[in-house]
């Protein structure tokens, strides 16, 4: 069952870190994919109140409708994935029901339970990105990016952590059947344990509106939602 979380209240007020869409692009065996590398961060400027709230009224305005999806490359994609998932982003592309759709691999997030082999990662960047391309992903109407490539998505999952505790992540049932299905009960990797943190970066970053995820993601899309809201209280 695939849900759509919309509406995420994922609007930072004091954004530490800025998306600028350009049209930069990256070649992974020699395919040409819409990689955006050119992540910047937002000039702090002086101003009155009534000024940072209009600039961040416009910002959300400006970004419209956006969807953000992606997978772990721990393995090649195969048919289970175009049924349950690839299938549907091509759809949601060609539908042009959103003002910007990004497709990332996160690759970052992959280690976390495979930091012993990252070469198997790094091979299957390259597999999964010919995945998207064949299934019919196009770099002229999503953006496909890989997730080490922005830097400013470790920065944010920094500042974030500090936002959340170890006993609210350890009360995730996600996090429970993760952990138990790796057999990380006695030797939980830290990398492996804050990634909802790192998920809810994901999110925020890129100023999703639309999250497609299964049922057994609802609880990190509310660990998304919590953050977002403290980090809001806290720092607007």
């Amino acid at each position: 069952m695939e849900w759509f979380f919309e509406g995420l209240g994922t609007e930072l007020v004091s954004m530490i870190v800025g998306l600028f869409l350009g049209a930069g692009a990256g070649v992974i065996a020699g395919y040409k994919i819409g990689i955006n590398k050119s992540v910047l961060r937002q000039n702090q400027k002086a101003g009155t109140d009534s000024k940072q709230k209009q600039i961040g009224n416009k910002n959300k305005q400006d970004m419209g409708k956006i969807i953000l999806t992606g997978d772990r490359p721990t393995g090649k994609l195969h048919l289970g994935h175009y049924v349950g998932s690839l299938r549907r982003r091509v759809e949601l592309q060609n539908a042009g029901d959103f003002d910007r759709m990004f497709v990332f691999m996160a690759d970052v997030q992959a280690l976390t339970d495979n930091a012993d082999n990252p070469e198997k990662i790094r091979q299957n960047i390259i597999e999964v990105a010919l995945d998207y391309l064949s299934v019919g992903l196009d770099p002229e109407k999503c953006t496909l990016f890989i997730q080490s490539q922005i830097p400013e998505l470790a920065e944010l999952t920094t500042y974030l952590m500090n936002l959340i505790t170890v006993s609210r992540v350890q009360r995730n049932p996600t996090v429970k059947t993760e952990i138990k299905m790796r057999n990380f009960e006695a030797n939980i990797p830290l990398g492996f344990f804050c990634y909802p943190v790192s998920q809810a970066a994901d999110i925020a970053l890129f100023k999703a509106t639309t999250v497609p995820a299964g049922e057994d993601q609802e609880p990190m899309i509310e660990v998304t939602r919590e953050l977002v809201r403290r980090f809001n209280q806290t720092y607007s």
